[in-house]
Order: C-alpha cells, then structure tokens, then sequence
C-alpha cells in the first residue's frame, strides 16, 4: 500500500486480527524465522477498516482499542484470533469500502 501511495494510487486496506508488532504476541508457540525480517512494527495504524477482538488469544490487540487512531474505522468483536465468525462482518467490509470508493 505504501509503494501505491508513492504513484498517488487509491488503495482500501482491510486488516482481520492483524500483526502489527510481533512483540504483541501472547500466544506460546513458534514463529516461522524465516518471515520475522518481512514483519514491520506498526505503532500507529491509519486509513484502514481493522477487525479485530479484544479477547484475541494471540495476539494483544487491547492496544488498539486503547488510542486514537487516524482515520481507522476499528470493529471489535467477541470472536478468536481466527475470527470464526468472519462472515458476520462481510457487512462492515462491504461498507466500509463502498465508503471508500
């Protein structure tokens, strides 16, 4: 999205329980070290729809509930980091693009 930005291309960008920083990671379990130097620290998200759950199991997404972000529109859910229920927010998805467009 970054590189679109740069060409002055129009990008919608959805994130679903994201990784942002890797040291956010509660769960207990190894990450692949090959994609640990392709992982960006993201501290301040913006101009993106994020559907995440304060409940993540995880990942603490707490954080983002906690601040302002700039232009984030944020849906919380009662879900898993897997967010079973995905198709319960095709609705938000939908209208957050059509925002967009």
């Amino acid at each position: 999205r970054e590189r679109l930005k740069e060409k002055k291309m129009k990008s919608i960008l959805i994130l679903t329980s994201p990784l942002l920083d890797i040291e956010k990671r509660i769960a207990d379990f190894e990450f692949p070290k090959s994609l640990i130097p392709q992982l960006w620290k993201i501290e301040n998200p913006e101009d993106a729809l994020i559907i995440a759950s304060p409940k993540d199991e995880v990942l603490n997404q707490k954080p983002l509930f906690e601040k302002s972000l700039k232009n984030i529109e944020l849906v919380g859910v009662d879900d898993s980091h897997r967010l079973l229920d995905f198709k319960n927010y095709l609705p938000d998805i939908e209208n957050y693009i059509q925002s967009q467009s």
